[in-house]
């Protein structure tokens, strides 16, 4: 049978529901993924409900990535989410990492955000955001977001290719379930803010005090180039902006890959 570590919390059936309702709740203790599971029921759900886990056994993050997913050691956990189809989605992903950047910080651990959508604790992975479009018709545009959030992933056997944090470094003691509705609670807010005004100056105001690289030396990558130059935040689509020495220029987060040129 599976167990939890010492100083982790069960999910809690019954403070989640209540927490977070009006919205339906979904909880399993080993599950292939919370997106999918959402986007194999997108025909039974109402809008904000959610799915959670313990374990996943087929996670999968950007550029289909796999996210590994030890049993009780993170948070786990897929929302359901409809969009006006003549507003523009451009940027939601990075909407949604500001939601858990401020939420984290308000719990007490300083972190970032590396754009898109990574959130980085000392420089180092602790959460990543997966948005997926679901293929149903109901004159809405159907999403499916994603979030794992390491809290204390094994160091040893955890086959994780890059940096990764556990948010236990900055905060030892923290009510798992309690943030699980704040990460939520939060990230609905946003996307209500997002839904009205968009990605306005206020919001790329806020990036730049959660931008992990904001002022610092970076490559963009893609398939195509390699450009290096300053990091300068985000413009009104959620674009990347880079000061290069032939000008500024804007990237979009499907095309490109960042990353830091560590001095």
């Amino acid at each position: 049978m599976l167990q939890l570590g010492d100083s982790m919390q069960a999910l809690n059936s019954q403070y989640l529901s209540t927490a977070l309702s009006p919205y339906n709740l979904f909880i399993f203790e080993k599950i292939d993924s919370t997106n999918q599971y959402l986007l194999d029921n997108i025909a039974t759900l109402k809008k904000g409900d959610i799915c959670l886990a313990e374990q996943q056994t087929a996670g999968r993050g950007r550029r289909g990535r796999p996210w590994q997913s030890p049993f009780g050691s993170q948070i786990i956990m897929s929302l359901y989410w409809q969009w006006d189809p003549k507003k523009s989605l451009e940027g939601l992903s990075t909407i949604v990492g500001l939601a858990i950047v401020e939420t984290l910080r308000k719990a007490g651990a300083w972190v970032e955000v590396k754009w898109p959508n990574d959130i980085l604790l000392n420089k180092r992975k602790l959460a990543g955001i997966l948005v997926e479009i679901a293929n149903h018709k109901n004159n809405a545009i159907n999403l499916v977001i994603g979030v794992g959030l390491n809290l204390a992933l094994p160091t040893d056997n955890t086959p994780i290719d890059q940096a990764w944090a556990n948010l236990n470094e900055a905060i030892p003691n923290y009510d798992r379930n309690k943030l699980t509705v704040q990460l939520i609670q939060n990230i609905y807010h946003y996307l209500a803010i997002f839904e009205q005004e968009g990605i306005s100056p206020a919001i790329q105001q806020e990036w730049i005090h959660a931008d992990a690289f904001f002022g610092e030396e970076v490559t963009i990558l893609s398939e195509q180039h390699t450009i290096i130059g300053i990091e300068q935040g985000i413009d009104e689509k959620g674009y990347i902006r880079i000061a290069t020495e032939n000008g500024l220029a804007c990237f979009s987060g499907g095309e490109v890959s960042l990353r830091w040129n560590k001095t």
